[in-house]
């Protein structure tokens, strides 16, 4: 099972240019969401034998704690994530040597403080999940077993790990999302204006988000040029937030390898920013038929 650690929500706009029909429309396309288990990447073993092997995102290693031969709880193994994630679950695969170990009890860390979600039966030989009960900023996870015995029993952690909430974000703009920017011209410059977009954070936390773009395909292709610079079959593009001023508008670069910022510290619970893109036109161009590419916002945890 293939751990992620960071994720990301990508939101496509579709740019159109067509040189002979007039029009360069923006289009949303759907967004889509790539989000993970994050593996913790340290631990506290607290007696615990092999305590990397519970986040080592290997079903076939494991953590064990070997019980000091008295009915009650045993040790804590903390598990600690190199940074904070919005977390609302966990996963956690255990195993025992002997039925005699009946609960697990699992907490995490929020709020400045251990929180449990989970205390009872003990399910063994698959992963299971246990639930926050809300989206939580979470830093670290703990895991301890219950023995109904006076014996040397040995509990096993096979694998733990956080579910990473994804950021959920949307696009709209005034009219549908499509927008005629007229005859695409050599060397000219289009400008969808700066409130034209309305990029929403639907999150419950707040997201930094970046522009990037692509070359536009369709007869010779056009390239996007890294430093909105044009030339032959060459075309740059420029977004802007809402509230800067003319002459001192469009000053992200929208590149194609990389990423810009676009927004930062979005709040969430539908925090807004509405922006707009510039259009460099080629200086030359050697064919006039319609071409598309995309732009893409993607949005990760502030």
């Amino acid at each position: 099972m293939k751990m992620k650690k960071r994720i990301y929500f990508p939101l496509l706009l579709t740019l159109l240019a067509s040189l002979v029909f007039g029009v360069l429309p923006v289009g949303s396309g759907v967004a889509y969401a790539n989000p993970g288990w994050v593996s913790p990447t340290g631990n506290v073993p607290n007696g615990w034998i092999d305590p990397a092997n519970a986040h080592d995102e290997n079903t076939l290693t494991y953590a064990t704690f070997t019980f000091g031969g008295a009915a009650g709880w045993g040790n804590y193994i903390e598990l600690t994530l190199d940074a904070a994630i919005f977390c609302d679950r966990v996963q956690i695969w255990s195993d025992r040597d002997n039925v005699k170990i009946t609960q697990i009890e699992v907490d995490v860390y929020y709020s400045d403080g251990w929180k449990n979600i989970y205390s009872g039966l003990l399910v063994v030989g698959s992963y299971q999940e246990y639930v926050i009960g809300s989206t939580q900023s979470v830093t670290k996870m703990q895991v301890r077993y219950y023995q109904d015995a006076n014996k040397l029993y040995i509990a096993s952690l096979y694998e733990a790990a956080c579910w990473e909430v994804p950021p959920d974000i949307s696009n709209d703009s005034a009219t549908g999302n499509n927008y005629a920017f007229g005859t695409v011209d050599a060397g000219s410059s289009t400008k969808t204006g700066l409130t034209y977009f309305t990029v929403t954070n639907n999150s419950a936390f707040n997201v930094n988000i970046t522009i990037s773009g692509s070359d536009m395909e369709g007869g010779v292709t056009w390239t996007l040029s890294e430093d909105a610079s044009t030339g032959t079959n060459i075309y740059g593009l420029r977004a802007g937030r809402a509230g800067e001023v003319e002459g001192n508008d469009y000053l992200t670069v929208v590149p194609k390898s990389s990423a810009n910022p676009l927004v930062s510290d979005l709040a969430g619970e539908g925090g807004t920013q509405q922006w707009g893109l510039q259009f460099l036109a080629p200086d030359t161009f050697t064919d006039g038929g319609s071409k598309s590419g995309t732009v893409t916002l993607t949005a990760t945890q502030a």
